[in-house]
């Protein structure tokens, strides 16, 4: 009888349920769509990262000869054979550039690459190459380019090499279009790469044949005993992609983890929306105690309310996740990207049910019993709702000070531990302390939230009162219930000490990065002479006269020994004052560890490397047993010269052990013309780049035996590996984010609900529609301010011990900047989440809403 009684309540107000059940509409959302994510990124792991294409029906992969094609092809059933072969070919006339050669059809079912512009190969001594190449190489369409091959027996050294023209016939589209490639037939393929066996077979068999009579046909050419040798085209790409798809799969576990934060965050605020929601029923709960419900059946008929809309939520959850996955392929389609649909997982949609009627049961189960316990006297209360309790209970504020105080003693422990000595093998055991410390600091605040807010609180909402009358009523409003306050803000502290967390670590690992490429690859482009020759100086004179490059710098290396170790080292002369703007960049650097070398940053060479006087890398300095200060000896074949280490550097330009003086070099008897040459491109940017590469590739021909490289392709890699997993990690704790705001708007929505009769009294006494709105909005940012304010006090702190546990001298970066724009846009949304409610109350007349009762 309760229980219906409960039901029909809330199909007579559905609109509350789906409010009640938002936020873990979105936590099933994310899992579901998580699950869906997950299988779409291994579909497309498969297609492009599979070197066998997925028309391909069988492989014979025992390394057949290049004669085996053609018995492979004259195989009753096979409809089509391509032989796979890859290597790399350098171009005659560019220094140290190569091409990547593949063999590819160009069409048909077996073909990896799509034509752009002009034709496909269909004769020997033509090639289609990528863009990048075209581009970059200067290889457009009609280009006859001479390409010089590996010598055939590659352990002679000295074995001649001789070349090979090609023309550049047209364009293609590869999966992998970054790469610097080539595509042709297969037989001028093979004899690019100069091997005597393909790679692997692809076959594909005519259709109506059985493929278990091509499969014996082709066993009967292929000379090979081994069992696998042929195998099917599904058996193949499972081999190639069980390495990518394991990879994928932890990636999605990780990602799992910020799901399991979304969906906790959801179960916070549906408990504290359970708790409002029961609240504004105090009357009828009182009513239905007084005409004899028991409180454990009250309580039970609450639990299952919750477990239904726990029920809908979850379904509407895997609705919009689906309808989310048939989306947004159509809208990657529109921009030329290609995804696959997902399909429907039953069984995972199920689960994903399951799961969150079970989360909901266990969080409206504490908001239900208390609800039950309710006095029947209260059904004589002329208002529907009472006031929530502003302070905590005495278990409550000793389980939150034993929390806290865990947090403090595990926090402490980590930090003694960082700033003493410790093995490798305790880095792990400091990084579990400081999770560990910071879980118990976010469990204390969950306990003493109603008493923290109200100081914090104090603080952030000083300027609106200062403002006024609107200021002062919405941070009255928000600290009339400050364990409703807390519970909100609690769940938008915990995406901002994630998110400030991320930004802080991603912030000092980006910067010790940016330091690290600074140091090695200190320029964009490297011009290295082969062994036994120098650069030209001609070939310095026409670069520093070309407007492509600057900051051109010449240097010599040489290979010593550097006092009792026995490994060779490289010694350069390199002189970091004439490096460009983007070279090592001067930092601030703490102490040391006890029983470490001081390893400074590479600038700090130029102003101590002098006649005698030189700089080392720590690894060399290590493996030689000295330290800043130390004299050390540098031999050169028969020649020895005493050297004092006057600085001891964290890296080292052009991956050189130890930077000299041009006169220490000169008395190890090392010859004066420059090994080397450094440039930057004038311009920057991709064009500006291609542009200074032509340019330096025009005027060190490889005749000459010079090498180019470009170092800025290195340092982009590195930077944008780290931007990408900074995005990706905010993408996904932007789930808890979400939810948050979502939790700011259901309880701005319920609370307006329970105080219309406060509005329309606000209302007759003379506050406009526009301050009403105004005011209920404002409480709906400080919210969003309360809890970012909480979030970035508890991030830093744990971001910067968790930045020490991996390397206790690395100075932490604090992004300010981004910093303060989370907090701006993380008001704005809970903000913009209160502002509908604050509408809809501001168009209720005064007289309507002093006469409701509430």
């Amino acid at each position: 009888m309760i229980l219906r009684t409960q039901l029909s309540a809330l199909a007579r107000r559905p609109a509350r349920a789906l409010l009640t059940g938002m936020a873990l509409t979105i936590a099933a959302c994310a899992v579901f769509g998580t699950a869906l994510s997950h299988q779409v990124v291994r579909q497309v792991a498969v297609e492009r990262l599979s070197q066998t294409p997925a028309t391909t029906d069988l492989v014979v992969t025992a390394t057949p000869t290049l004669d085996t094609l053609r018995k492979v092809r004259a195989v009753p059933g096979v409809a089509e054979a391509v032989g796979r072969v890859d290597g790399y070919v350098e171009l005659e006339r560019i220094s140290s550039a190569y091409l990547q050669v593949n063999a590819d059809p160009g069409s048909g079912p077996l073909a990896k690459v799509r034509l752009t512009r002009g034709r496909y190969p269909s004769a020997p001594h033509e090639l289609a190459v990528t863009r990048r190449a075209a581009d970059r190489l200067k290889l457009p369409v009609g280009t006859v380019v001479s390409l010089r091959l590996d010598a055939p027996d590659t352990s002679d050294p000295d074995a001649p090499r001789r070349s090979v023209r090609a023309t550049v016939t047209g364009l293609v589209e590869a999966a992998d279009d970054g790469l610097e490639a080539a595509y042709t037939t297969d037989a001028f393929a093979a004899q690019l790469a100069v091997v005597d066996r393909w790679r692997q077979i692809d076959v594909r068999v005519a259709p109506g044949v059985s493929l278990d009579a091509v499969r014996a046909g082709l066993a009967a050419v292929v000379d090979s005993d081994a069992s696998d040798s042929i195998v099917t085209g599904a058996q193949a790409r499972v081999r190639e992609q069980k390495e990518t798809l394991v990879d994928i799969d932890v990636v999605f576990v990780a990602m799992s983890l910020f799901v399991v934060l979304a969906v906790i965050a959801a179960a916070l605020v549906t408990a504290s929306t359970f708790r409002i929601v029961f609240a504004q029923r105090l009357r009828q709960l009182a009513l239905l105690r007084a005409v004899g419900a028991d409180r454990r059946v009250l309580a039970r008929a609450l639990a299952a309310e919750g477990a239904l809309t726990g029920m809908v939520a979850g379904v509407l959850g895997v609705l919009a996740a689906s309808a989310l996955g048939l989306l947004v392929p159509l809208v990657l389609r529109g921009f030329g990207i290609d995804v696959p649909r997902p399909g429907f997982p039953v069984g995972t949609a199920v689960a994903v049910v399951a799961g969150t009627v079970l989360v909901t049961m266990l969080t409206v189960l504490a908001p239900a019993f208390a609800a039950a316990r309710v006095a029947p006297l209260e059904a004589l209360r002329t208002a529907s709702t009472t006031a929530g309790r502003r302070g905590i209970g005495g278990v409550r504020a000793v389980v939150g000070a034993l929390l806290a105080g865990g947090a403090v003693l595990s926090g402490a422990v980590a930090a003694a531990s960082l700033n003493g000595s410790r093995s490798p093998g305790q880095g792990t055991m400091v990084l579990m302390l400081v999770l560990c410390s910071f879980v118990l600091a976010f469990l204390a605040l969950i306990a003493l939230g109603p008493v923290v807010v109200r100081p914090v609180l104090a603080v952030v909402s000083w300027p609106l009162r200062q403002r006024g009358a609107t200021g002062r009523l919405a941070a009255s409003g928000v600290g009339a219930a400050p364990r409703r306050a807390a519970a909100v803000s609690t769940v938008v502290a915990l995406g901002v000490a994630l998110i400030a967390l991320t930004l802080v670590v991603g912030a000092t690992t980006q910067a010790a990065a940016d330091r690290q490429a600074a140091s090695v690859a200190p320029e964009d482009f490297n011009v290295v002479a082969d062994d036994g020759a120098v650069v030209p100086d001609s070939v310095i004179q026409a670069a520093r006269a070309r407007a492509e490059l600057t900051a051109v710098v010449p240097y010599r290396t040489a290979t010593v020994r550097v006092g009792a170790s026995r490994s060779d080292v490289m010694a350069t002369d390199l002189d970091l004052r004439q490096l460009g703007a983007r070279g090592p960049q001067p930092e601030p650097r703490p102490a040391s560890e006890p029983g470490q070398p001081q390893a400074r940053p590479a600038t700090d060479a130029p102003d101590t490397v002098g006649s005698r006087r030189v700089a080392m890398d720590q690894a060399v300095a290590r493996a030689a047993g000295v330290r800043s200060g130390d004299s050390v000896t540098i031999m050169l074949g028969q020649r020895t010269l005493d050297v004092r280490v006057a600085v001891i550097l964290d890296a080292t330009p052009l991956g050189a052990g130890i930077i000299v003086s041009p006169t220490d070099l000169d008395q190890l008897g090392v010859p004066r013309g420059p090994t080397g040459l450094l440039a930057d491109a004038a311009r920057p940017g991709e064009q500006g780049r291609t542009a200074a590469y032509q340019a330096l590739a025009a005027i060190s021909p490889a005749d000459q035996g010079l090498r180019l490289a470009v170092l800025a392709d290195q340092r982009d890699q590195t930077r944008e590996e780290t931007d990408v997993l900074i995005l990706v990690l905010l993408a996904l704790i932007s789930l808890t984010v979400a939810v948050a705001v979502v939790g700011v708007g259901i309880t701005a929505a319920l609370s307006v609900v329970e105080r219309v009769r406060e509005s329309g009294l606000l209302r007759a006494v003379g506050m406009s529609r526009g301050g009403l709105t105004a005011m209920l909005t404002t409480e709906a940012a400080l919210y969003g301010v309360l809890g970012a304010t909480l979030g970035v006090l508890l991030g830093l702190p744990y971001a910067a011990m968790s930045i020490k546990t991996f390397d206790s001298t690395v100075p932490v970066e604090i992004p300010f900047g981004q910093l303060a724009a989370t907090v701006a846009v993380l008001t704005a949304l809970t903000a913009l989440a209160g502002l509908l409610p604050a509408r809809r109350a501001a168009r209720l007349s005064p007289m309507e809403a002093l006469a409701t009762d509430g």
